[in-house]
């Protein structure tokens, strides 16, 4: 089996983040996850596919959880986020600025807390 998880994400909740939309910066996120899902499909990948409306923490983890259960041995899983991402101070050495690196696939808070 061939499946993918698609995430677009153009905008993430100004409430969230002190008035910032991130809209400025990322409007080709929905368009790169269309076009790789044409890439994909062409190649017979079952793909799933979560643009801004729909992508936040709930169903991004959802559609990995359900990828996990549906993966077996010999199996290829494509996962792609097109979006914001940031980064945050650590204590261990993961890049030459002692940052850890991160992606923001949120609109509304998750209810998930692991």
């Amino acid at each position: 089996m061939q499946s993918a998880l698609l995430v677009g994400l153009k905008r993430v909740d100004a409430a969230q983040y002190h008035g910032w939309t991130g809209e400025a910066g990322c409007w080709g996120c929905e368009l790169d996850v269309e076009n790789i899902e044409r890439i994909l499909q062409s190649r017979s990948f079952d793909v799933k596919k979560l643009l801004t409306a729909k992508a936040n923490a709930d169903t991004v983890l959802e559609g990995l959880r359900e990828a996990v259960r549906r993966l077996k041995s010999g199996d290829t899983f494509v996962f792609y986020f097109s979006g914001h991402g940031g980064q945050n101070p650590t204590r261990t050495e993961t890049n030459s600025m002692g940052r850890m690196k991160r992606w923001w696939p949120t609109i509304a808070k998750s209810s998930t807390t692991n």
